[in-house]
């Protein structure tokens, strides 16, 4: 199971407030991050198409996550740092482990042909 979304709430002028979440299920493991970064539109306005954003996040009892990024239209790029405060802290000596990210975010419906679709079977 996967369940996952987020919200854009603009604070002023400038700038954007952007919560999200993600839940994912397995068998036994389950996985929930919590988190919200702050996006700083470029130049000084809020229907600017660039930005830069910084965030944190929880994955709960793992880990806590600091994110930085830049976006421009519906391209994100981002750097974040994950430092572990679980049970494993003690082999990691809470060290944590740096990621880059390339995302596109824009509507499904320009992306996915309406029409039905059959889940292949097997």
């Amino acid at each position: 199971i996967t369940a996952h979304g987020g919200a854009k709430v603009l604070m002023g002028n400038s700038l954007t407030l952007a919560p999200h979440y993600i839940f994912l299920m397995q068998s036994n493991a389950i996985e929930l991050n919590l988190g919200t970064a702050l996006e700083f539109h470029l130049p000084d306005n809020a229907s600017s198409d660039k930005f830069a954003s910084l965030g944190t996040y929880f994955r709960w009892r793992d880990a806590i996550v600091f994110v930085a990024g830049f976006g421009y239209l519906n391209y994100r790029m981002g750097v974040s740092y994950d430092v572990n405060i679980s049970s494993l802290n003690v082999a990691s000596n809470y060290m944590g482990g740096f990621e880059v990210s390339l995302a596109y975010e824009g509507p499904l419906e320009k992306m996915i042909k309406p029409g039905r679709y059959e889940c292949p079977r097997w």
